[in-house]
């Protein structure tokens, strides 16, 4: 009569993947031989060995100043057993009270799952700082080894620099038929054709390969469009146009073209 070998004896027998374990056995410890994750004690087996999964935080983060940043700790695999760490802030260019809210605490990632967030409320504040980076470190894991272990935050500045007139952006750039126009530390600047005068510097030069400042609106102006060979600016709450106007497009009340702004009728601030 045959007997089922003990799984004690020390040796790797019947369905063990192991020595004394594996298989209908009993759970393997890390470092041993397995086939599936129920051979193992930490529920993951990987390259045919038992072994715990990686712990990790995002590398980087960001959101503007006074919206929360979120971190997601992950887990390589997910186990039969809860996955502890600790997590704190540290100062970077951005403090503590001042900038976001510090955060020590202990996160746990329960069995079966693979994530957790680490959420950072940040703090708006008033007048210019710039981007400003703290860090958020993992630490102290149980059932898991560590991973990349630091994310660093980033706090986006939502003020205007005191450079920042000097920037041409999004609704102070036009482009229209062959012509450009943009709104420049206040005041307009055109390039491109200008064969009726729509860079507005009282010329019909064509073309215009750099940008000209427009007659007359060297400030005030608070945005810039541009049409099929002629332009207009909002400027102290008044429209004015130049370039093409043969069907009465400068708004002015003739149908000639103009190579210098013309206030539109009834439009002023």
């Amino acid at each position: 009569m045959c007997v089922a070998p003990p799984c004690s004896d020390t040796l790797k027998n019947g369905s063990e993947t192991d020595v004394d374990c594996g298989g209908s056995y009993g759970p393997c410890a890390d470092g041993l031989d397995c086939l599936v994750n129920a051979d193992c004690q930490s529920g993951l087996c990987a390259g045919l060995l038992c072994k715990k999964p990686t712990l990790s935080i995002t590398a980087a983060a960001w959101a503007n100043e006074g919206d929360p940043i979120t971190f997601k700790v992950t887990l390589s695999a997910a186990i039969n057993a809860d996955v502890t760490f600790d997590y704190v802030t540290h100062d970077g260019t951005a403090k503590a009270g001042t900038d976001y809210t510090s955060l020590s605490a202990t996160g746990t990632i329960a069995v079966g799952k693979t994530a957790m967030d680490v959420v950072v409320t940040t703090l708006a504040h008033s007048g210019y700082l710039g981007n400003l980076k703290f860090l958020v470190t993992i630490s102290n894991p149980a059932n898991a080894t560590l991973g990349n272990a630091t994310g660093i935050g980033t706090i986006v500045e939502t003020t205007l620099s005191p450079a920042a007139s000097n920037y041409v952006t999004g609704p102070n750039i036009s482009g229209g038929d062959d012509q450009v126009c943009a709104v420049v530390n206040g005041g307009a600047q055109c390039w491109g054709a200008n064969d009726y005068g729509q860079i507005g510097d009282n010329t019909t030069s064509n073309p215009r390969l750099v940008p000209k400042p427009v007659y007359g609106l060297s400030s005030g102006v608070q945005t810039v469009v541009t049409g099929g060979h002629f332009s207009c600016a909002l400027v102290n709450g008044g429209v004015q146009c130049w370039g093409a106007g043969t069907f009465g497009q400068l708004g002015n009340n003739a149908a000639n073209e103009s190579h210098v702004p013309v206030q539109v009728s009834g439009l002023t601030g």
